[in-house]
């Protein structure tokens, strides 16, 4: 299971859209420039300032942009450092790191019922929902969510669809075929 910030993400922020003194993204998403894993506060943030090398920071941070960045229609609700959610495109999938200081957010209102809906909105695209909390994978389907439980490196998970959506999702080892 990748926990590292997308190759490319391109975008620019949505007019009005800054970090401000939002670093939650420093935290959740692993930097594999910095050998920085997931989960853990990069070295070179300041919790208060933001990132120390911000003039030669990595590839993978100068493309980073989150979902709350990207799009002018996320409300200040879903600020990273307030709803404790890092959301990201990786393809056609949008992943929700989750603070590990803060476990269940992902299960509060209005996140959860918004993530369900997006999940049905990613069904069609060939998309999925997923929430990673630490090494846990919890997938979204329209009526719920499916938990995958903690995931290796080594494991993959195939999903079942129906009419685009997410029906069903198991988790198997890279060597299984």
């Amino acid at each position: 299971m990748d926990h590292t910030a997308p190759a490319t993400n391109l975008a620019q922020p949505a007019p009005g859209k800054t970090c401000g003194a939002c670093t939650l993204c420093c935290k959740v998403v692993g930097i594999a420039e910095l050998k920085k894993p997931a989960d853990v506060w990069c070295g070179h943030c300041d919790k208060a300032r933001g990132c120390k090398i911000y003039d030669t920071r990595p590839g993978e941070c100068r493309t980073f942009n989150c979902l709350f960045l990207l799009h002018a229609d996320f409300p200040e609700a879903w600020r990273p450092s307030k709803s404790k959610l890092v959301l990201y495109g990786q393809g056609n999938d949008v992943v929700v790191h989750v603070d590990p200081g803060a476990p269940g957010a992902w299960l509060s209102e209005p996140f959860y019922s918004a993530l369900k809906g997006l999940a049905e909105n990613q069904g069609p695209l060939g998309g999925m929902v997923s929430a990673r909390i630490g090494r846990r994978c919890v997938v979204f389907k329209p009526d719920g969510h499916i938990d995958l439980g903690t995931l290796d490196d080594d494991e993959t998970i195939r999903f079942s669809y129906q009419h685009g959506q997410v029906v069903a999702a198991k988790v198997r080892r890279a060597d299984a075929g």
